[in-house]
């Protein structure tokens, strides 16, 4: 699966990166995490 945060537990910069480098085009997120996750992503795409 391609979640980078659920309910609870935040996202991980490395996991983030680590999924991008596999070819990962979608990803999942808690809306509770969305400030947190979405930059973190955003960088990694760049």
């Amino acid at each position: 699966s391609c979640t980078i945060a659920k309910p609870g537990i935040k996202a991980k910069d490395e996991h983030i990166a680590k999924m991008i480098a596999e070819g990962k085009v979608a990803f999942g997120l808690s809306v509770e995490h969305v400030e947190h996750a979405i930059p973190m992503l955003i960088n990694h795409l760049k």
